[in-house]
């Protein structure tokens, strides 16, 4: 198959659930372009980017990063596109139907890179708002074949926040399926108009394969090694993590993988609680440094929170590798993790923002590591069923061809 992906930008760091859907389409023996709405970080390449030579597949057009930028640099794609496909340049800047993907100027900059039209047996966006991107890419002519959208979180409520309910109406109208990734944002999907017939849950996943699992254990004199793996920003809760730890009278040592806006307060946050000693925010991790710090670890800490925004999680891909692993996992029951970690099974769920029971969480599995194999066990059990890439991708196939055949009987 010729499959398009649709993405904010490629490679990104922080978005290997695409990744490796990609790759795992390349090794079934399919052709993918893929195309950003703005350059990707060409510094932090993965090696299976370069193996694949997934770069010289990818279309992304060089657009600023501010909005104050793009309108001073626009003339200039506007005129190419203008002389070259004068209707799309106008169609381009209609904000009446395609609303902030025309308003901030994406629409105009990504059809200007462009250069001549591309027909696919499936046209694949990540995120809503690249779903309206595709949208308009097909309504022009600059892209031909049937439109899938993968929804993940922040689209059905920041996204929909500030662009109104009927953000998607167009999407709604005209795409061939939508893939919320939980059942958790599927409900929310419906609710905002999708239509329940093409409107199908796809979780992401990763490959359990490369992960070892290893049953965790500790020896009575050593601490409870604890990890987060967390971009800090609101939604990811490490505050709440920092203040639970303050409560708990376990040895342990708590250690954040990670770097973001809120560093500063939070290193001024572990000194309020006093507890430098025992806990420590290490920055950005590469990827081997990420696996020998997880390889390490005892428990893993996800303490996920509704962001002020009404930003929110998907289903924390963290999580996934972690239990994969044989680490029993304390999170939230917040979005789709409860679909992920089964509560007193796999892990322990505590409410949002709740530090007492955080605390207790913490140190009710410390003070019982006899726990952690079968927890491990279990976790590891259920990535393996439900979260494996390699099925998923199986799926993501037939998703496809369903929506290919959809397409060519319209």
């Amino acid at each position: 198959m010729q499959i398009a992906y649709l993405v904010t930008s490629f490679p990104a760091l922080s978005a290997t659930f695409i990744l490796n859907q990609i790759t795992g389409l390349v090794a079934r023996g399919h052709d993918v372009h893929i195309y950003g709405d703005r350059p990707g970080d060409t510094e932090n390449i993965s090696d299976e980017v370069h193996r694949l030579k997934l770069l010289d597949v990818t279309t992304a057009p060089p657009m600023p990063s501010t909005a104050v930028a793009r309108l001073a640099c626009s003339p200039l794609p506007f005129a190419r596109l203008m002389m070259r496909r004068p209707g799309i340049a106008l169609r381009s800047l209609r904000a009446s139907m395609y609303g902030g993907q025309a308003k901030n100027l994406n629409l105009l900059y990504c059809a200007d890179s462009i250069k001549s039209p591309q027909t696919y047996d499936a046209i694949h966006a990540h995120f809503g708002p690249n779903g309206v991107r595709g949208t308009f890419l097909r309504d022009v002519g600059l892209l031909n074949g049937p439109l899938l959208t993968t929804f993940h979180g922040y689209d059905m409520t920041r996204t929909v926040r500030g662009a109104g309910r009927n953000a998607y109406e167009h999407l709604f109208a005209t795409g061939d399926r939508f893939l919320p990734i939980s059942e958790h944002w599927l409900e929310r999907l419906l609710d905002l108009g999708a239509p329940a017939s093409r409107t199908i849950v796809h979780h992401m996943g990763i490959d359990p394969t490369q992960f070892t699992y290893t049953p965790r254990l500790r020896d009575d004199t050593s601490p409870t090694k604890i990890l987060s793996i967390a971009r800090l920003v609101d939604k990811k809760g490490i505050e709440y993590a920092i203040r639970a730890i303050a409560r708990t009278e376990s040895p342990i040592q708590y250690r954040v993988a990670g770097d973001g806006p809120l560093r500063a307060e939070l290193e001024a946050l572990i000194d309020a609680c006093n507890v430098r000693d025992r806990v420590e925010i290490l920055g950005w991790k590469s990827n081997a440094e990420i696996r020998a710090l997880l390889d390490e670890s005892h428990l893993l800490l996800a303490p996920s929170v509704t962001a002020a925004d009404g930003d929110k999680e998907g289903i924390p891909v963290v999580l996934m590798e972690a239990m994969a692993m044989g680490i029993p996992v304390i999170s939230t029951v917040h979005s789709g993790i409860p679909e992920l970690v089964d509560h007193n099974v796999s892990g322990l769920l505590v409410e949002e923002r709740n530090v007492e029971s955080l605390a207790e969480a913490i140190e009710s599995l410390c003070r019982t590591p006899d726990v952690w194999a079968s927890m491990g066990r279990a976790g590891a059990d259920v990535v393996e069923a439900n979260f494996n890439i390699d099925r998923l991708n199986d799926d993501l196939v037939k998703h496809f061809e369903a929506a290919s055949n959809r397409h060519s009987d319209d």
